[in-house]
């Protein structure tokens, strides 16, 4: 009998050994059966692309239920230091950043070493969520410029004096608002007859680049999947300008109270091999590096380099 209770002993010793060490990592934190998102600064079409389909197969995954308010207004970040109810945030790197210096986003150091997102994800990627050598958020899919046309009405790689020539204007296409004048600085844009025929598209005209009415554009890389890779190809820029990589939505954790743990398995999850690899069989190409050998040698391979070597948008903010 001695023996069993020494045994039952050593038992117990070991469990608190455990749940002690796990402690440090995990301060404050609490079972819960939802968790209440908050995205701020973030389109529509970055959310049902991305996010939404993430907290869909989550939900139904865990039977967690998860709670998005969304707002475009900037303004609301007050809220997000008064409201203690808010478990996730999803917003852009600028937040990233003011909310880190007003000291209340959580170090996530932990989840990328314990996840080994540095090993699995490219550089270009992870970098995106760093402020002061430690990650305070983690995206989910990054997305590159591309410079599509229609073989069509394009002979090969098109110059600008085959574009001036046929009075061709060019369209840039993204899941947010970025100025012209960043895109000219971030691909190192000087020629200023190439600036004269660039203006902001719409989505919609993706439409008209698979038919040949636009011949060449501009677009995310997130658009890719609506493009007809018959018709279209991909110019492979590199040699030419500099490829900047975007992020459109950082998700970040407030520290303080009891931190709801589903939290942090939400964002394990939407960084899974698994859920990677369904938005690459979507059409979505994102940074993970097992699964994008699936592109080695398709037409999907050149965004994938791009993304491995792009300048990363807004990283010195």
């Amino acid at each position: 009998m001695k023996k069993i209770l020494k045994f039952i002993g050593v038992l117990l010793l070991i469990s608190m050994t455990f749940i002690s060490c796990d402690s440090k990592k995990y301060k404050n934190i609490s079972e819960k059966d939802s968790i209440n998102v908050f995205v701020v600064d973030i389109k529509k079409d970055t959310m049902e692309e991305v996010f939404s389909k993430v907290f869909k197969k989550f939900e139904k995954k865990n039977s967690i239920k998860i709670n998005t308010i969304y707002s475009k207004d900037k303004k609301v970040l007050d809220e997000i230091l008064n409201n203690e109810k808010i478990d996730l945030i999803i917003s852009s790197r600028k937040n990233l950043v003011t909310l880190k210096e007003k000291g209340i986003l959580k170090n996530l150091d932990f989840l990328v070493k314990e996840n080994s997102i540095k090993d699995r994800f490219y550089d270009s990627f992870t970098l995106l969520g760093l402020k002061e050598e430690s990650y305070y958020g983690i995206g989910v899919l990054p997305y590159t410029l591309e410079v599509i046309y229609n073989k069509g009405t394009i002979t090969g790689v098109p110059d600008k004096k085959e574009l001036k020539n046929k009075n061709i204007t060019i369209p840039v296409i993204l899941p947010e608002e970025v100025k012209l004048e960043e895109i000219y600085k971030l691909m190192d844009i000087k020629d200023e007859k190439i600036k004269e025929i660039l203006y902001v598209g719409r989505k919609e005209e993706l439409i008209s680049i698979n038919n040949g009415e636009i011949p060449v554009a501009v677009i995310s890389s997130y658009y890719a999947k609506d493009i007809d890779k018959s018709r279209v190809s991909i110019f492979d820029y590199s040699k030419i300008y500099n490829y900047p990589i975007f992020i459109d939505g950082i998700m970040m954790v407030p520290e303080r109270g009891n931190i709801n743990m589903e939290v942090f398995n939400l964002i394990k999850f939407a960084l899974s091999d698994e859920v990677q690899e369904e938005f690459s069989k979507e059409g979505l190409i994102g940074a993970n590096k097992k699964v994008n050998e699936m592109f080695k040698g398709k037409y999907e391979e050149v965004i994938v380099n791009h993304i491995k070597k792009g300048i990363i948008y807004n990283i010195k903010e």
